[in-house]
């Protein structure tokens, strides 16, 4: 699913650059809240999907990435906007809708709220998907290793980013398999028909990738994988001024948020009090 191929100026970043980049953008948007103050997280999210091209290329605009998109951001402002009064004291009351004969009153605050948790939740996922888009999972690995973190555990992480790819496409097979069966429940019935049939196309993926796991675990036994203490690379990575400049402006970015958050008191909306 990940295509990883690109000239642009984000594909020849040093991977530690892109993950130091996709922590400071994580920890920023779970530091406010306020829909104003995640604007600028975002548009620097919108500047590298620009750049990288990550957003022309056919698996960004896949069935499954489209649908979390715009699922979720639709989910939290629609969750927020109707539940959210049970936080907000004194709102801005648009109208109200009656549950078990008691009238609910739906805030602008509330849907004000789900703007700004819909925001926080575009700025993870785009982030990640630009990583992911430009970064071959080996190299992830290994930039992983280089700053600390055991290898073992890097190979796990780029494991899972092969493992996505298998589980798109195995998914693929299995729901063509059973319409040239004749089997009409992904497209046809009701709620629980399509239910049954995507629960059955789960089992079927999980059962395969519990095999496949089980194969990839025979063949690094037999290469010995763990038994040296210290993995060696055939890539070398050094930092390039574009790195350098992706690095310094991260950590100024999430320096800024730190002080409007903690020492302006900036960035927050005090009946956000579900949200961390």
């Amino acid at each position: 699913m990940f295509r990883h191929r690109g000239t642009t100026l984000v594909h020849r970043l040093d991977p530690r650059a892109k993950i130091l980049w996709l922590t400071s953008l994580m920890i920023i948007a779970l530091l406010v809240i306020d829909p104003v103050y995640l604007l600028p997280p975002l548009a620097f999210v919108a500047i590298l999907l620009v750049i990288s091209k990550v957003y022309a290329l056919k698996e960004f605009h896949s069935t499954w990435i489209m649908s979390v998109l715009i699922g979720s951001t639709i989910l939290l402002i629609l969750f927020n906007g109707l539940f959210a009064a049970i936080e907000v004291k004194g709102g801005t009351v648009l109208f109200y809708i009656n549950i078990l004969g008691l009238k609910y009153p739906i805030t602008i605050e509330g849907f004000y709220l789900g703007i700004g948790a819909a925001l926080r939740l575009l700025v993870i996922m785009l982030s990640f998907l630009v990583v992911a888009f430009t970064t071959y999972p080996r190299d992830l690995a290994n930039s992983l290793e280089r700053i600390g973190m055991p290898y073992k555990l890097s190979f796990i992480i780029a494991l899972t980013f092969r493992f996505i790819p298998f589980l798109e496409e195995e998914a693929r097979r299995v729901v063509d398999a059973l319409k040239s069966r004749g089997y009409k429940g992904f497209e046809e019935g009701n709620f629980i028909e399509r239910l049954r049939a995507y629960s059955t196309l789960f089992t079927v993926l999980i059962v395969n990738s519990l095999s496949l796991v089980k194969r990839v675990g025979i063949v690094l036994e037999a290469k010995c994988f763990g038994a040296s203490p210290k993995r060696s690379s055939l890539r070398e990575y050094k930092l390039k001024f574009e790195d350098y400049i992706i690095i310094i402006s991260s950590l100024m970015f999430l320096a800024i948020y730190l002080v409007l958050r903690y020492y302006l008191g900036l960035g927050w909306l005090e009946y956000a009090h579900g949200y961390v």
